[in-house]
């Protein structure tokens, strides 16, 4: 087993320059593990309400379940692209980048059941996910563990994921019983714009 870097010399703990100097640097890390959670509560479809979408447009479940899979290919097959495109273009463009890409993507799935579109737009929203999540995360990689220890960082991801996977789908069943089922891809459009905000003005 390869032996841990070791950890950062004093005075030169972790940073984030992208921020303005303005912004408490306590809270520069939270800020991008409240916009991790935006990203991953996203999606072209929605588990909790995968009824209620199949009431109001006629689409068998079979349909709705293919969708969330072209959302989970988008992110599989992008993956490998991650790294080229973090050198290729800079935190702010593919942070702003993806959060559009999510936000055309959940208002274009609420407004046709054209499947073959549906499918291509599930498919790079799952894509601007991952890019967006990825971005987020591998900035504050060294807040959450110095050393780069994958045995820290790791859990900590799957804690977040795993969250968001269990919180969006309660939040679309939240939504579809209060309200309708597409006030979750509104909801998703406003903090995709509250990500942007804050990477504009932060």
């Amino acid at each position: 087993m390869l032996p841990l870097p070791p950890p950062p010399p004093a005075g030169m703990g972790f940073a984030m320059p992208m921020f303005r100097d303005w912004v408490p640097k306590f809270i520069q890390p939270w800020i991008y593990v409240l916009c991790v959670f935006g990203f991953q509560f996203s999606g072209g479809m929605y588990l909790g309400a995968l009824e209620d979408i199949q009431g109001s447009t006629n689409f068998m479940i079979e349909d709705l379940m293919m969708l969330l899979y072209a959302n989970l290919a988008g992110m599989a097959i992008y993956f490998p692209m991650l790294f080229r495109m973090k050198f290729r273009f800079t935190n702010q463009q593919l942070i702003i980048g993806s959060a559009i890409v999510v936000s055309v993507c959940n208002l274009v799935t609420i407004h046709t059941t054209f499947m073959p579109l549906l499918l291509v737009v599930c498919f790079i929203e799952g894509m601007a996910k991952l890019q967006g999540t990825f971005e987020h995360m591998s900035n504050i990689q060294l807040w959450i563990t110095p050393r780069r220890d994958f045995a820290v960082f790791f859990p900590v991801l799957h804690i977040v994921l795993l969250t968001s996977i269990e919180g969006s789908a309660f939040l679309a069943a939240w939504f579809g019983y209060h309200f309708t089922w597409q006030m979750m891809h509104i909801f998703i459009v406003g903090f995709m714009c509250l990500i942007m905000t804050v990477q504009l003005v932060l």
